[in-house]
């Protein structure tokens, strides 16, 4: 075997060598650069970190003399992205291994490259056992070739004499949309699983429904990029079908005699009509969890029958002097950002301001340290799920079916569900909401701001009333850093209307899509982007509560900081695994009227928030309940504790009649 692939290697282009030892060098300088930052490295020491991706890809590429018409060529080029993706992700290893004492391992390094390896070796293995297998006339060893000729761009026909029939047309037709479909849905698939991981079949369809306006010029670029390439490999799948239609037999013909293959077309082309499309449909499904959707949307639930419990007067008193509320949205906030003597994973805290405010105020926990909700659905993965979930206590659902038809006649989702907004416009409240982004992205501002007395602040609205220059954008809108100026502007100008108000904020700087955004203001010896983003905010926020410390109406105010969500990728420069470690956003209460009785060891999901946050408030609550949420700053159990969490979370995902028919209707 070393023989042949000797040989094989000496049979290559110099093609194969150059691309080779260019994304081995360019994997391992993605992580050099940035260790250099804190540790000396020798030239024999980058060496020695190149030759480890550079030898694994070599056991992998370099073993073939035509990459493009071997049997293997689609292992080979997905094989290719994973080392060069698995590369990229080890940047995380070397930036969060203690990297300011200089600690790094070049053993670790080598032993997760050789892993790959060792699967390229175990799958070339069974691809030549199949093989063998085909060779002696097996069904599966057949079925195996036909499967790789599909998929396979580069053979010879030999064409049929006999013209197409109006049946053949019609079915070269419909398998044209198959494949547009299939293109569709590969590519789509791609960008999910690249860009927003998290994003789930709910998600996609309250997006498609709602939430598709306001997007960042940045995601509006490579949307249009990947349409492109959705069309291109729509085109290019049609014209391969076409040409199997026309063909009587196919041949693959690969680097050797001995690796040819021929197949009738119809075989090949059959295969291609069926393969090709529920691969891509397979890929999807997975990437957005459409089974689970599925699985939910066809079994009934009657938890909002028997638990809902709707926020109004009768439900929520408030005290005769009311204090006011500013609740900060940090987006992506997560406690494994501290370090695990606080309850995260760190071995450096980036976020030290926000950690001594969880210490020194209130914070509700899962364990005896920094924690927060155990409850997670794909729902309250993404901003405007989890905005819906701690606003109002229920689960953002978009109904499907003769509902959904109607829901293009309503003025803003979700129209009958009584919200934080709604009760604090009842007691009187001036409230405005403030964010760096356009309001409209993910239906924002057809969930807010439904009373004279409510405002919206943000990017369109800066603008407008020249707080930035008319072509001002930085990622999504305006930086944090503006965020918490004007607010600080907006805050002082309620302060004198003399009526008690509410004003919710959304940081935006350590959005995960991007990986952070780095500021002037970012420590500039944190190498990753999101780190330095996540500690950042952190400083921008303790600065923020001291200034508010100085004013006079901080001591009727209550502040909740809470992280929307946790971070929707494996970000550079975080560590995020850990054996038994659940990860949970954080929260934290300053100035509450209340003293919490049992604040850690809870079983808690984000639809809790919304009561905890009235009750924070001064505001007593008939029976500690609101919406599906429970006050924390009481001891009576939450529906997690009381069903158990993930039974709970089951049941909210599931299709409810209540919910649709309650919630929905204008």
């Amino acid at each position: 075997m070393i023989s042949k692939y000797i040989g094989a290697v000496k049979r290559n282009s110099r093609g194969h060598l150059i691309g080779t030892a260019v994304l081995s060098l360019a994997v391992t300088m993605r992580v050099m650069l940035m260790l250099m930052r804190f540790v000396d490295l020798s030239v024999i020491g980058v060496i020695a970190f190149f030759l480890c991706p550079f030898l694994s890809m070599s056991l992998f590429w370099m073993g073939t003399a035509s990459p493009v018409r071997s049997p293997m060529w689609l292992y080979r080029v997905i094989g290719i992205g994973v080392f060069v993706f698995t590369g990229y992700r080890l940047s995380v290893e070397f930036i969060t291994a203690e990297p300011r004492c200089g600690y790094h391992r070049l053993w670790l390094w080598a032993l997760i490259w050789a892993a790959p390896a060792v699967g390229c070796l175990l799958l070339l293995l069974l691809h030549r056992g199949l093989t063998a297998l085909d060779r002696k006339g097996k069904k599966l060893g057949r079925l195996y070739r036909v499967g790789l000729m599909t998929m396979q761009p580069f053979f010879t026909c030999e064409q049929a004499d006999k013209k197409l029939g109006r049946g053949d047309r019609i079915i070269i037709a419909v398998g044209c949309l198959l494949m547009s479909l299939s293109s569709l849905m590969m590519l789509a698939t791609v960008y999910l699983r690249m860009h927003f991981p998290s994003m789930d079949a709910e998600a996609i369809i309250f997006t498609v429904q709602y939430a598709n306006d306001g997007y960042s010029p940045q995601l509006a670029r490579l949307l249009v990029v990947y349409l492109v390439l959705i069309i291109t490999l729509a085109v290019l799948l049609s014209l391969r079908l076409i040409r199997l239609f026309r063909a009587e037999s196919v041949t693959f013909t690969g680097p050797d005699r001995a690796s040819s293959v021929s197949r009738r077309a119809s075989s090949v082309r059959r295969t291609a009509l069926i393969l090709i499309p529920v691969m891509s449909l397979t890929a999807l499904f997975a990437e957005t969890h459409t089974y689970a959707y599925i699985w939910h949307q066809i079994r009934k639930t009657e938890i909002y029958d028997k638990y809902y419990v709707v926020p109004d007067e009768q439900v929520v008193t408030f005290p005769g002097k009311k204090k006011n509320l500013i609740y900060i949205f940090l987006e992506s906030f997560e406690n494994s950002y501290t370090t695990p003597e606080n309850g995260g994973l760190q071995h450096w805290d980036f976020m030290p301001e926000l950690t001594r405010l969880a210490k020194e105020n209130v914070n509700f926990s899962h364990n005896d340290l920094l924690g927060g909700s155990v409850g997670r659905a794909p729902s309250v993965a993404y901003t405007m799920g989890a905005t819906v979930a701690q606003t109002s206590g229920v689960m953002l659902m978009t109904p499907l079916g003769k509902m959904r038809n109607k829901m293009d006649e309503l003025n803003s989702f979700l129209p009958s569900l009584r919200r934080l907004e709604d009760v604090l416009h009842d007691n009187g409240y001036s409230q405005l909401f403030i964010q760096g982004s356009d309001a409209s992205f993910a239906a924002y501002r057809s969930y807010v701001g439904r009373y004279d007395d409510s405002g919206i602040f943000d990017y369109v609205a800066a603008k407008k009333l020249g707080y930035i220059p008319q072509d001002y954008m930085e990622m999504w809108g305006f930086e944090d850093r503006k965020l918490f100026e004007f607010s600080k502007k907006k805050i002082e100008q309620l302060a004198k209307n003399g009526k008690p108000f509410a004003v919710t904020m959304y940081t935006m700087d350590t959005h995960s899509y991007e990986e952070g955004y780095h500021c002037p203001l970012c420590d500039t010896s944190i190498r990753s982007n999101f780190a330095a983003a996540v500690n950042c905010t952190s400083r921008q926020v303790g600065e923020f509560i001291d200034w508010l410390k100085t004013k006079p109406y901080f001591k009727d105010t209550v502040v909740v900081l809470t992280g929307d969500h946790i971070a929707e990728h494996m970000i550079n420069g975080i560590d995020f695994e850990a054996d038994g470690y659940i990860r949970t956003p954080y929260n934290c209460f300053i100035g509450a009227a209340k003293q919490p009785k049992s604040p850690k060891n809870r079983q808690f999901s984000p639809l809790d928030m919304f009561p905890t946050t009235l009750s924070a408030m001064g505001a007593e609550i008939k029976g500690d309940r609101l919406g599906l949420g429970t006050d924390l700053f009481s001891d009576t159990p939450t529906l997690c504790e009381v069903m158990g969490t993930e039974e709970f979370m089951d049941q909210i995902q599931r299709r409810s009649d209540y919910f649709n028919r309650e919630f929905w209707r204008s």
